[in-house]
């Protein structure tokens, strides 16, 4: 606090915040705002700010434009976004208005421009705020109260059969309902916010201000008539009836009024006027019912309309009294208005009658009285609209949101409504849940319902936070219900309006108690599958990656005879067979390589004969952690082996006569029976198979597939037919029909019976067709290939050859431009680990083997006894036997530019052979040109990068050594400008009258030469912005922008005539701050140099020119001599003495700088004493 506004602190005071770098200027303006009756505090800074803020918030907060941590516009936004906002006044000693106007459309209230006596202007600024924020506190309840009504208010009129409107105290359009806007054929975003004056007619508009005014000075209007001018250009007749909504303190807030279309009526009043014959007939054909009666309210006609209302001939209804087609709870009021009417007042409102029929209908009564030129009353005269239908339509909305609200309290999951965290609303299944009755929640915090403050608050803060960042968010609770019970809940949140909290947030809950009964239920499985583990009689041990025990069953533990968890680490070979090391015949090393393994094997320290299966387990990534190891009793099934094997004999005999390989295999895939033909077939002895696996002799892709085919058939009990590949003992693959089936032997046992086919040549006839779509597929592939180099490309498009044709070896070979020399640029990677030819070896055309006849020949050259030819020149060393050969040329705009070859194809090659190679090497020369064009053009890139990065590098070190200078001219060199201009009018405030006339003269001079000079660094330091500020394009209104420019011109000279003319739909593509700039200038000195004109004019437009757009500021002021024009747009150059027109000369170097900035140029076009017209363009 400053120490001159220290005092006993009132609770109520409100409290300003200094924030002034300059501590001396901040000890003056402290002192100053001291008298206004509020708490003063000071920070030297923006962070000292902030921190203020926090620790206790503000009322008004006065801010320097100029802070030594942050910038005040960064400052001011954060300001803004605290929970409760303040009053933000700023100020600056070397202001712009685009800094004012930036400022202020950021939030602040005022703007002071430092000065000697601005202490005094920010004194009274502040004061005035002060005052209206006393006067907003005392107010604010009754306020809210008030906007609260008018919103009921308003919402009940909306829905209105009748149109209604609320104006704001300037007129203006602030709420209308639909019945409005039907009237008028408007859409509600285009009357919202309009002046009422832009929907009259003329005569209705010039007697707007007198109605507007006895409206608001009598709060009423009753049947006030107007003209509105319908979308489509026709005129409406309106009554207006209503009053004024005013605030607690009597102060005007808004209009509410309801609209009655009497066009109809006041046209068939015209038609009376004009001819009173065709009255009746007007009258017949009326929408609305029309009654006419006496002094004593009988009835002396009513028309065709009235009658059909009332359901009664017009002999009926003639000379009765009006009351007869009451209701009898209505008479009263109706006795009390036919005094009114006597009287002399008219009157509307609504009726019932009762029909013929006895139905009631509900009608708008507009009732004028009948008065003698004597002024005795004669009757009156009534126009009846039947809104029975509009009264039954807002029942029916009424029971709709019954409906809904009765939907709310049926729905099946908890709904609620809260407001600060207090349950505003509840539905029935909410209330069910927790057992609580309606009444008992509504107006109660929500702290009630959890079983601790702790859990009310940690969903508080979970939830919260993702409600702001996301307008929804969710989390997992419990409630705690009436009777106690705690239950479990998934709470979902969302916030009725994001900006304001205040509204509420809508919640839903759902028990998921029984979910969670769900997850504990789990855990109990997991229990249950140990002690089913447990019960297995098999030995299972569950063993890691190094073949150590992680668990045991308890058959396992028991035959062993020691507790599980003396297993637990140890190694399995330790345990079972007493070992150091894992046996050689271990199935657990096999399962490393092949997979599940099984093996019998005695074993003393168990006590007997046994298979064991050791299957691997993943770790769920594709890599090993360890095994299920199986161990099983078979040693009663051993003995009934050796049974079998002496009928197997007999069996021999019978199979191996097939001429087709037959075999046998049991459960565990040993074979147990094979023929001569299947011994044939792989190429291997009957012993060497028998007790053996397919795993034991073929390939493991092999074996597996068979092993799945066998499990399959076991399975199932179906027989099968397979495609298999076997390779046999000499390494030739061949390909088999096999037909396999499940036995079951008389112990049970079962056994795969299998029969095979060898369809080895049919099989090869597809896997020609199948070649031939995969060099399609490589194709594809090498054309959405991306390569590192055009070596990795070629040789990738060389091994695709070799691939594709079913060849050895390949090449590639680029014809150089003379077509005479050939450059080896490609081998298969075959042919590079036994050739020593090197790449990029050069072999003239003259003088190469026949492997270059296609280059010669410009076509494809096939050699499928290559060996034989006659012609042919010896290879390089090392390099591979060529046996078969084909060659491509590879064409390019008619010429060479490529050879390719492959050799060693198992079978012959052919054409198809010939055109595949050259289609696909063709694609990969076109594809190489393509990649060389993008590295030339990368390569280009990056160098115009980094001349690029180079520059901005040093142009980034001038703008840092600009700012430090702006800096050093706007803080070091105007802050003791300011002191001494301040302390000046400090002295002559306080001192004044003690000066002599000479003193107090000097003093003036001081003052003024002080005030000149800090004008003058302003303008340097705004020159300086505009060559630094950062340019954003966009599309901008350029009409708009200069006619907010002249408005405000006008505003600053209410008392000057000025014709300003501006071209309409002027939009350019151009940066906005700069594009003001060139605007505030150009349409600031026509405003400037027109002031000694009587009749001045200032004119904005554009021009085409060549197809390029000019724009113009035309005025007829002072004018200037072009031989000056050279001088025209430098920093300081002036052609008019101060006393005449004053100024800096800055703003047309601003308004040249700005304009270069956006890629065009300004240059004028004048004389003395006959005006200036200045011309720029925009870039683009």
């Amino acid at each position: 606090m400053s120490p001159d506004s220290a005092r006993p602190e009132d609770p109520e005071a409100l409290r300003i915040l200094v924030v002034e770098d300059d501590p001396a200027l901040s000890h003056i303006v402290c002192v100053a705002l001291g008298r206004t009756g509020c708490v003063v505090e000071a920070a030297l800074s923006g962070t000292a700010a902030l921190a203020a803020l926090e620790a206790r918030p503000a009322d008004i907060v006065v801010l320097d434009y100029t802070l030594p941590d942050m910038r005040a516009e960064d400052l001011l936004d954060r300001v803004r976004q605290t929970e409760s906002p303040p009053v933000v006044v700023a100020m600056t000693g070397h202001g712009t208005e685009r800094i004012a106007a930036d400022l202020l459309r950021r939030g602040a209230r005022d703007y002071i421009l430092k000065d000697e006596r601005f202490h005094r202007r920010l004194a009274d600024s502040v004061g005035s705020i002060a005052d209206e924020l006393r006067r907003r506190r005392a107010e604010q309840q009754e306020l809210a109260q008030t906007e609260e009504r008018a919103q009921r208010f308003h919402e009940l009129y909306d829905e209105a059969p009748l149109p209604y409107q609320s104006l704001d105290s300037d007129g203006r359009i602030v709420a209308v309902n639909q019945a409005w806007l039907d009237l008028l054929g408007y859409e509600r975003q285009e009357a919202i916010g309009r002046p009422i004056l832009s929907f009259l007619d003329e005569e209705s508009g010039r007697k707007f201000a007198d109605a507007f005014r006895r409206f608001a000075e009598s709060g009423r209007v009753d049947g006030e008539e107007a003209g509105f001018i319908r979308r489509s250009g026709e005129r409406v007749i309106v009554r207006i009836y209503g009053r004024i909504v005013r605030d607690a303190g009597g102060a005007f807030l808004r209009t509410q009024c309801i609209l009655q279309d009497i066009t109809e009526l006041r046209r068939a009043e015209q038609a009376a006027k004009e001819r009173e014959q065709d009255y009746r007939r007007i009258v017949e054909t009326a929408e609305e019912g029309v009654w006419a009666m006496d002094a004593a309210m009988r009835t002396t006609f009513v028309n065709a309309r009235m009658c059909e209302i009332l359901g009664s001939p017009e002999a009926q209804i003639t000379k009765r009294d009006v009351a007869d087609f009451m209701l009898p709870e209505d008479l009263p009021d109706h006795a009390a208005r036919m005094q009114r009417r006597a009287r002399g007042e008219s009157e509307r409102y609504v009726r019932r009658f009762v029909t013929a029929d006895g139905k009631v209908k509900t009608l708008f009564v507009s009732a004028t009285p009948i008065m003698a030129e004597d002024g005795s009353f004669q009757g009156s005269f009534a126009m009846l609209t039947d809104i029975t239908e509009l009264e039954a339509r807002r029942q029916t909305i009424e029971q709709e949101r019954q409906k809904t609200a009765s939907i709310l309290r049926a729905a099946p999951i908890g709904i609620g409504l809260v407001i600060g965290r207090v349950f505003a609303e509840v539905n029935d299944a909410l209330c069910a849940m927790l057992g609580y009755a309606r009444e008992e929640l509504i107006g109660q915090s929500a702290l009630m319902v959890y079983p601790t403050r702790e859990e009310f608050e940690r969903v508080g803060r979970e939830k919260y936070p993702e409600i702001e960042r996301t307008g929804k968010g969710s989390v997992e609770t419990q409630f705690r219900r009436k009777d106690g019970q705690v239950i479990d809940v998934m709470l979902s949140s969302a916030v009725i309006d994001r900006a304001d909290f205040s509204r509420g947030v809508t919640f839903t809950a759902a028990d998921i108690t029984r979910q969670k009964r769900s997850e504990r239920a789990l855990k109990d499985a997991v229990d249950r599958w140990q002690r089913t583990f447990d019960a297995v009689p098999d030995l299972i041990c569950i063993l890691d990656a190094e073949q150590r025990i992680v668990s045991v069953n308890k058959a396992m533990a028991e035959r062993v005879k020691m507790a599980p968890e003396e297993l637990q680490g140890r190694h399995c070979y330790e345990v079972v067979h007493r070992l150091g090391n894992p046996p050689e015949w271990c199935p657990y090393l096999k399962m490393n390589e092949h997979g599940t393994q099984s093996a019998d094997m005695g074993e003393p320290n168990l006590g007997g004969t046994f298979n064991v299966t050791v299957t691997p387990i993943g770790d769920g990534d594709g890599g090993f952690a360890g095994a299920v190891h199986v161990v099983r009793d078979i040693t009663d099934r051993i003995a009934a082996q050796r049974e079998v094997q002496r009928s197997r004999d007999f069996l021999d005999c019978i199979i191996n006569a097939v001429a087709d390989p037959v075999f046998v295999k049991t459960a565990q895939h040993e074979w147990v029976l094979v023929n001569d033909a299947e011994c044939q077939l792989t190429g291997r002895r009957r012993e060497q198979m028998l007790g053996m696996t397919d795993r034991d002799f073929f390939p493991r892709e092999q074996a597996d597939a068979f092993w799945a085919a066998d499990d399959e058939v076991l399975r199932t009990g179906e027989t099968s037919v397979v495609l298999e590949d076997l390779t046999d003992a000499s390494g030739v693959t061949r390909t088999l029909i096999t037909s396999k089936a499940r036995h079951v032997g008389p112990d049970g046992e079962e056994y795969i019976v299998g029969i095979s086919k060898d369809v080895s040549e049919l099989v090869e006839t597809q896997h020609q067709l199948q070649r031939s779509r995969s060099r399609l597929e490589s194709l594809f592939r090498l054309a959405h290939t991306t390569f590192e180099s055009e070596q990795e490309l070629m040789d990738y498009a060389v091994e695709e050859a070799v691939r594709l044709t079913g060849s050895e070896v390949g090449y590639a070979h680029f014809m150089e431009a003379g077509q005479i020399d050939l450059t080896l640029f490609a081998w298969s990677r075959k042919a590079r680990e036994l050739c020593a030819a090197p790449v990029n070896r050069k072999y003239s055309l003259d003088q190469a083997g026949v492997w270059a006849d296609c280059a010669r020949l410009g076509q494809p050259v096939i050699h499928n006894d290559y060996e034989t030819l006659h012609d042919r020149k010896a290879l390089p060393d090392g390099h591979i036997r060529i046996k078969r050969h084909l060659s491509v040329p590879v064409m390019d705009a008619g010429r060479v530019v490529m050879i390719a070859g492959v050799g060693n194809k198992v079978g012959e090659y052919d054409e198809s052979d010939a055109r595949d190679l050259q289609l696909y090497m063709t694609e990969a020369w076109h594809l190489l040109r393509r990649r060389q064009a993008e590295f030339d053009l990368r390569q280009m890139n990056a160098e115009l990068h980094e001349r690029v990065r180079a520059r901005t590098s040093e142009l980034q070190e001038l703008v840092e050594e600009l700012d430090a200078f702006a800096y050093s001219v706007s803080h070091d060199l105007t802050t003791p400008l300011r002191h001494v201009m301040q302390y000046a009018a400090l002295m002559e405030e306080d001192h004044g009258a003690l000066l002599d006339a000479d003193s107090r003269r000097y003093l003036g001079k001081i003052r003024d030469g002080l005030a000149r000079m800090h004008d003058r660094i302003d303008a340097l330091l705004r020159l300086s912005r505009t060559s630094r500020s950062e340019v954003e394009l966009s599309d901008e209104n350029l009409s708009a922008l200069a006619l907010s420019q002249l408005e405000q011109l006008q505003e600053s000279e209410p008392d000057r005539r000025v014709t300003c003319k501006v071209q309409p739909g002027l939009v350019g593509h151009c940066d906005r701050k700069l594009i003001e700039i060139v605007l505030q200038n150009l349409l600031g000195n026509a405003w400037k140099f027109t002031r000694r004109q009587p009749e001045a004019t200032i004119e904005f437009g554009a021009i085409e020119e060549e197809g390029r757009r000019i724009y113009f500021v035309r005025d007829n002021g002072a004018g200037f001599d072009m031989a000056k024009a050279k001088r025209l747009f430098g920093a300081f150059q002036r052609f008019h003495d101060d006393e005449s027109f004053p100024g800096h000369g800055i703003g047309l170097a601003n308004v040249r700088r700005a304009v270069r900035r956006l890629g065009g140029r300004v240059w004028a076009d004048s004389a003395a004493g006959q005006g200036a017209t200045f011309y720029f363009t925009l870039g683009g």
